[in-house]
């Protein structure tokens, strides 16, 4: 099993996307800042050390706001969706080794940048930080 810990920061309708490039001839890749689980480490680990590796900031995760299970083949990929928290409109970051920038994109324009699949987690994940939403999501894909 691969887990993976994520940390959604918005700001109104707005959440922050890193740009890390394009990989083995795919398009350019933005996700969500956060990292794959080291053997033996936890999710909201997993996002505080993405979060730090990627863009120099020390967080601690909040609430769980979405869980994404997908299946590939043999391996089963679950990605934890967390409240990265506000960030002030002037920050310094020191983008890390494999991050090219980070931009802050309306929550309409997702879609341009993300696949679909994403753009439906990181939508759920925004959703669920309203003070009516409800339990945490669990998403099969």
């Amino acid at each position: 099993m691969r887990i993976e810990g994520l940390a959604l920061f918005q700001r109104e309708e707005d959440v922050l996307l890193l740009d890390r490039g394009s990989q083995a001839g795919a398009e350019r890749r933005f996700d969500l800042p956060g990292a794959v689980a080291l053997p033996g480490e936890l999710a909201p680990a997993a996002s505080r050390r993405g979060v730090r590796e990627a863009l120099g900031l020390e967080i601690t995760p909040g609430g769980l706001l979405g869980v994404h299970a997908t299946s590939t083949g043999e391996t089963t990929h679950h990605t934890f969706i967390f409240d990265g928290g506000s960030l002030q409109r002037t920050f310094d970051l020191v983008l890390g080794d494999g991050v090219l920038g980070c931009l802050w994109v309306h929550r309409d324009n997702l879609r341009v940048l993300v696949p679909a699949q994403v753009e439906w987690r990181i939508n759920v994940a925004a959703d669920a930080g309203a003070p009516d939403a409800g339990p945490t999501r669990y998403l099969t894909s």
